[in-house]
């Protein structure tokens, strides 16, 4: 698990299974959101990853400048090549495993209400939601797609 800040609201990112690990990557497996998975967690990416970034087609001038500010574009533009059920199996796998501190004294808060498939948080647009998903795919996913070991798993 990691803690992460997004428009002052800090974040739980919890682990994901090895079974919705499996589903989520071979639905993610030929798409372009492997270079954003592949990109280390601070930002960083490597010249192999931004390599493939352009010849996947994103036409950013410095991808290693502006990579913060591309997320939510370069995973919506990826996201968007899947079929609604597929987006939406992805997505929801992540915002499963989201939490939101309230307070100093209260327990971390769901996000997300997998049963009724809605965000528990007005302020959460689409941005954030990205954000979020990105940093999850990256965190439970980042090994097998070529960046980062996710925390709490170990390799084989």
């Amino acid at each position: 698990m990691s803690d992460i800040e997004i428009r002052g609201h800090t974040y739980r990112i919890g682990v994901m299974s090895a079974r919705t690990q499996l589903h989520v990557a071979r639905r993610l497996s030929s798409l372009p959101i492997s270079l954003i998975i592949g990109a280390s967690t601070d930002g960083a990416m490597s010249d192999a990853v931004i390599a493939k970034a352009r010849d996947s087609g994103f036409d950013a001038d410095d991808i290693k400048l502006t990579l913060p500010k591309l997320l939510p574009a370069l995973s919506l533009k990826s996201l968007g090549m899947l079929s609604d059920t597929d987006c939406n199996f992805v997505v929801d796998s992540c915002l499963v495993l989201c939490h939101r501190k309230i307070s100093d004294n209260a327990p971390w808060a769901p996000i997300f209400n997998a049963s009724i498939g809605q965000l528990m948080y007005q302020d959460i647009d689409l941005e954030v939601m990205l954000e979020l998903t990105v940093r999850v795919l990256q965190e439970n996913l980042g090994s097998f797609f070529g960046g980062n070991q996710p925390t709490g798993l170990s390799a084989p």
